[in-house]
């Protein structure tokens, strides 16, 4: 997903673990409202994002990447 796509990345993975095998998050983060059951650290989940993105702040895809370590 890219960017508010990518917002929905970890959000569904968190909802549906088991229709999944991993996802990736491109220029985004997370929502603070998506679920992290225990089956997601199985899981393959990448936050990529250039740190001269104009649009979405560069933070939050390391921040998000943080959480779900």
């Amino acid at each position: 997903g890219h960017s508010q796509g990518g917002f929905f990345v970890p959000y569904y993975m968190g909802l549906h673990p088991d229709t999944v095998s991993g996802g990736v998050a491109h220029a985004s983060g997370s929502w603070n409202w998506s679920k992290t059951p225990k089956e997601l650290k199985k899981l393959a989940l990448v936050f990529m994002h250039g740190s001269s993105d104009p649009v979405v702040p560069y933070g939050q895809s390391p921040g998000a990447r943080e959480f779900y370590v």
